[in-house]
């Protein structure tokens, strides 16, 4: 049974408490995890509808179940982008703020810290709507909630004019990375890195707004970029590791991963494989968002404290190479 949360969502909240029953609401799936396996629940669709973009004033309205990829389409056509982004947009937008999804760059917030206002609806049926000034404790409650503040109706969120993005990505060995790691983490605005211990490298992934333009044009003098549809704006140029990008290689490594659950051995070649799919040096120039996203094929991001990075990478390196 699929409820669909509408005006009329005091029922979500009164029908299945008449019933004995609960209510857990689900957004799309992301990265491997049990939050959202529930035994003896209901599963509640949430809405996906606009409610306003506005160009002028940087932000947009919507219901908590648009999910990134389609709020990245809506954008788009507005001439605006999300400020900063990660590796996937499968997440509703509600997930995304009540789970503090990160970004790229290690000097900017959770994606969540972009969030202007909320409207829930309570365990009571009644609807809250709470900012940073009306009701801030409920606001900053509901960033990293789970959702245990309520329901969440519709989120309006800070968002700025779309740019492009200009990636150098390089693959270097583990040690020359982890020995200099404070420098490389500053040494773009958005930094990544990937990290294959089977063969011993990472890829370092440098990213930085661009406001170059094709010849015969006048440069942007203004001090923001220019919109992606800008017609002076450079050439784009997609990554080139046609490889790694292309779907029959994606195909083969699924299918070796796959494999890799019952012959373990095998991670240690396919991880080597991949690093070498992706070993030669590229440059793109594209807009934000397709850059910020990947092609993830291991949905897993395992995550520790900053200030341990050196330490516990270094000690689980070795258990890894062979």
């Amino acid at each position: 049974m699929k409820y669909v949360i509408t005006e009329l969502g005091y029922l979500v909240i009164t029908l299945p408490r008449l019933l004995s029953r609960s209510v857990v609401i689900v957004g799309t799936p992301g990265f491997l995890s049990t939050l959202n396996i529930f035994s003896g629940t209901e599963h509640t669709n949430l809405t996906r509808s606009f409610l306003q973009v506005n160009f002028e004033k940087r932000y947009v309205h919507a219901q908590g179940g648009v999910t990134l990829r389609n709020l990245h389409a809506v954008l788009e056509t507005n001439g605006l982008a999300m400020i900063n982004l990660g590796s996937i947009s499968e997440q509703t937008l509600a997930g995304m703020m009540t789970t503090a999804t990160h970004g790229t760059g290690i000097h900017h917030q959770v994606l969540s810290a972009h969030v202007q206002t909320v409207r829930l609806l309570q365990a009571d049926g009644t609807k809250v709507t709470c900012s940073r000034d009306h009701q801030s404790d409920l606001f900053y409650a509901t960033l990293c909630g789970l959702g245990s503040t309520g329901i969440i109706l519709d989120i309006r969120m800070e968002v700025r004019p779309a740019f492009r993005l200009r990636e150098e990505q390089e693959t270097c060995k583990f040690n020359d990375v982890i020995d200099k790691f404070d420098q490389v983490a500053v040494s773009a605005e958005f930094v990544r890195l990937w990290w294959w211990p089977q063969a011993d490298d990472i890829r370092v992934s440098r990213m930085n707004e661009t406001y170059e333009v094709s010849k015969g044009h006048t440069p942007n003098i203004h001090s923001t970029p220019m919109r992606s549809s800008d017609p002076a704006r450079q050439h784009k140029r997609p990554q080139k590791s046609w490889l790694w990008h292309s779907s029959l290689v994606y195909h083969v490594i699924e299918c070796l991963l796959f494999l890799g659950i019952f012959i373990t051995t095998l991670n240690v070649w396919i991880g080597r494989f991949s690093s070498w799919l992706v070993r030669d040096k590229t440059l793109s120039i594209d807009d934000s968002l397709s850059l910020f996203n990947i092609d993830c094929k291991v949905r897993a991001t395992p995550s520790f404290p900053s200030h341990l990075r050196t330490h516990l990478t270094t000690l689980i390196a070795p258990t890894l190479y062979h």
